[in-house]
């Protein structure tokens, strides 16, 4: 019985091994910080998208029960269009990534809440009601303010 064996020491065997482990892992831990990169940019990229469109929101409902407006507005379609009118001037001063937002026509809907302080009271938008509420989606697409580019999610 003859055992066939290396004349080469365990260690001179593996040498190589070292270097092809390190490569490979290299690149993985590469990809997992572009990852990692274009998930914190997206964060951010969302909560200043949230950020805008409070803003808006809140300026807009501020002119709604603004009393000592201009003249004039006792009009509800005035009303409407006035806070629209101040939803798109404050979204497009808070940017977003460096740019100012843009809204569409279907981006603010001015309503009426009968309840303000509970969650579940509906967003009512053809009501006789005074409006006393504002809804605006700001949104960053191919469409409407251009898309948002990522660092390394072209290239993985």
């Amino acid at each position: 019985m003859t055992r066939l064996t290396s004349r080469r020491p365990l260690r001179m065997r593996r040498k190589g091994n070292i270097l092809v482990l390190s490569a490979l892992l290299m690149v993985l831990m590469m990809a997992m910080t572009a990852f990692a990169v274009d998930i914190g940019y997206l964060c951010v990229a969302r909560n200043e998208l949230q950020r805008s469109a409070d803003a808006s929101a809140d300026a807009a409902c501020w002119d709604l029960i603004n009393t000592s407006g201009p003249s004039g507005y006792n009009n509800y379609t005035a009303l409407t269009a006035s806070a629209k009118s101040t939803a798109a001037q404050y979204a497009n001063l808070n940017q977003v990534m460096l740019q100012g937002m843009t809204l569409g026509s279907s981006d603010v809907e001015v309503g009426y809440i009968a309840n303000p302080q509970d969650p579940n009271s509906p967003f009512l938008t053809n009501s006789a009601a005074p409006p006393n509420a504002v809804h605006v989606r700001v949104l960053k697409s191919t469409q409407q303010n251009g898309e948002l580019p990522l660092f390394f999610g072209k290239v993985l």
